[in-house]
């Protein structure tokens, strides 16, 4: 069924005499709503979409119309979604729901939506209206929150700084599904990198990072461990940091821009760096700093964790050889006194 906005319009005005339904007053008032709106039939089709809900998926108004909007929830969260809706329908209620939406650019982002309903004077279902909330700063929090807890379980529970990284790298992607992340570490020597974690690193890739000398030429991972600071290589084939020998390889295996946080310590000491990899050439957006600064400092607080309980092995290693040679002396010098008899 095709539905006209223009009809839904003259026929939300017709019922307005009851002081209820949508007149072209309230259409406007949710026209101007500052964030995503709408209102639904009793029965769940959609038959008003405001401007600001058209702007950011990119649909128009016939598209969105009737049950079209589903088009714009991403498909791993529409199941649940609609269960939702199928409970609200049946119980009458107002609901919150949490589902991703699609931008007019392709990019899914995390909304909170509320349902209200309007009854008539008999109490009888006449409207369903609806905002939805962009909330992926909260999200995006809460995962990088989520992401810590896990880490330090696995520091309690005596995982090894290897596993600690890769389960850092395989939650940062399964949160940039579109991006690949990895850790490099600092050599002894203070002079190159090496490949810690990257589970989805393509194979082909990791000669030309493991080792990767550090310098301000030397990719993103080596500049920003030279310069301690961010460095953003918004295109691999173009971008001066990145070393002429591996541009073809890169591009090769996907990588067309790369983004990389080097992990210091509170004095400054570099203990390797954290990056992410872009399958096109791009700057990175607010919410890709964001992220990759977050797990940078997850996997500093890892490597440290890991350090200060290597530190305290060797120094209760140490103890206990002190101790060992200590009764080794004390024995020895026992032995060795001569006894006397009496009497």
């Amino acid at each position: 069924m095709n539905f006209d906005p223009q009809r839904a319009q003259r026929g939300n005005t017709e019922r307005a005499s009851d002081g209820l339904g949508l007149s072209e007053v309230n259409l406007h008032i949710i026209d101007a709503i500052p964030t995503l709106a709408w209102c639904a039939r009793p029965g769940g089709s959609n038959e008003f979409l405001n401007r600001r809900w058209q702007d950011y998926t990119g649909l128009s108004v016939q598209e969105g119309l009737g049950w079209g909007w589903k088009v714009a929830i991403h498909p791993d969260d529409l199941g649940s979604l609609m269960a939702k809706w199928e409970t609200l329908r049946a119980s009458g209620e107002s609901v919150e729901s949490e589902a991703r939406l699609r931008r007019s650019d392709g990019v899914y982002r995390w909304f909170l939506f509320r349902v209200e309903p309007l009854r008539d004077k008999a109490r009888e279902l006449v409207e369903w209206y609806g905002t939805a909330t962009d909330i992926e700063d909260r999200k995006r929090t809460e995962s990088l929150r989520a992401i810590e807890k896990r880490t330090l379980e696995m520091i309690a529970d005596g995982a090894s700084l290897k596993d600690i990284l890769s389960g850092l790298c395989r939650s940062i992607d399964v949160q940039a599904p579109a991006m690949i992340s990895m850790v490099l570490l600092m050599d002894p020597d203070g002079k190159r990198l090496w490949h810690a974690a990257g589970p989805h690193v393509p194979s082909d890739w990791l000669p030309a990072i493991s080792p990767r000398p550090i310098g301000p030429r030397e990719g993103c991972c080596g500049a920003a461990a030279f310069l301690k600071e961010r460095v953003i290589v918004a295109d691999v084939a173009t971008d001066p940091i990145w070393p002429d020998e591996y541009r073809d390889l890169a591009i090769k295996n996907g990588l067309r821009a790369a983004w990389s946080q080097p992990i210091l310590t509170k004095d400054g000491q570099l203990l390797g760096t954290f990056a992410l990899y872009a399958s096109e050439p791009r700057i990175p957006t607010d919410a890709d700093l964001e992220l990759i600064e977050g797990a940078g400092h997850i996997a500093l607080i890892a490597i440290e964790r890991q350090r200060s309980q290597e530190a305290l092995r060797n120094a209760l290693d140490e103890i206990r050889e002190s101790e060992a040679e200590l009764r080794r002396i004390t024995f020895a010098r026992g032995s060795s006194i001569p006894r006397t008899s009496r009497g």
